[in-house]
């Protein structure tokens, strides 16, 4: 019995303009079966603040917005515009191993 049959993918580029701030575009998609999702669409980007650069710690913080568009089987197509904020912390333990942990706050 198949109890599932999502897909999901998704990728961000981060580029620095200077030493303490940067910007981003990020691009997700998914279909889900059982939700008769055809395709879900979400393409956004911001601006972000470096707010500890060191060789063995970063703190980053983010902030932009995205495009949310869906298909569904059912011939339902809704869009609608999210806001994005979060941060990201990296602190290197040592050669070999790193600690990571971002947080992420979407408001449709």
């Amino acid at each position: 019995m198949v109890t599932a049959n999502a897909k999901r993918g998704g990728g961000r580029y981060d580029y620095n303009l200077n030493g303490r701030s940067f910007i981003f575009a990020f691009a997700d998609l998914e279909a889900d079966e059982f939700q008769k999702l055809d395709l879900r669409l979400n393409p956004g980007g911001g601006l972000g603040w470096h707010a500890v650069k060191a060789e063995r710690f970063t703190l980053d913080f983010f902030g932009g917005g995205s495009v949310n568009r869906e298909w569904f089987a059912t011939g339902l197509k809704r869009t609608s515009g999210d806001l994005v904020a979060g941060n990201e912390l990296t602190y290197k333990l040592s050669d070999s191993t790193l600690w990571k942990e971002r947080t992420v706050f979407i408001r449709t």
